[in-house]
């Protein structure tokens, strides 16, 4: 695995969210799975995998103190496929947070990845 650079996708930053959610103060876009995808693909990036997510977190500790990104109000969507053909992996990023299998229409945030090999 080359470096991996992320960043939050467009959509938690934009007001055309179909949903969003307050914490800290900030309001930060929520969206489906197929809508959060699709957005970090319109930036030339990939939503992270379970594994890059879990990656990140063993090498900076929490990212809402690296990096500022909200994680108490919902999880982040990965590529990663779950057991059914309508769900992925949607991964809490506090330090020991969860995995869950989860339906594609729910809302969370989503975290986009470049990795430069």
């Amino acid at each position: 695995m080359g470096k991996l650079t992320f960043s939050l996708s467009p959509l938690m930053i934009n007001e055309n969210a179909s949903e969003s959610v307050d914490e800290n103060g900030i309001t930060w876009g929520t969206e489906q799975w197929k809508r959060a995808s699709e957005s970090c693909e319109k930036i030339g990036k990939t939503l992270a995998t379970e594994e890059q997510l879990i990656t990140l977190v063993k090498r900076i500790g929490s990212p809402t103190l690296g990096y500022g990104w909200p994680a108490l109000r919902a999880n982040y969507w990965t590529s990663t496929t779950a057991g059914e053909s309508n769900q992925h992996i949607s991964k809490n990023l506090y330090v020991g947070g969860g995995s869950y299998e989860e339906d594609d229409t729910v809302h969370n945030f989503s975290a986009c990845v470049t990795n430069a090999s």
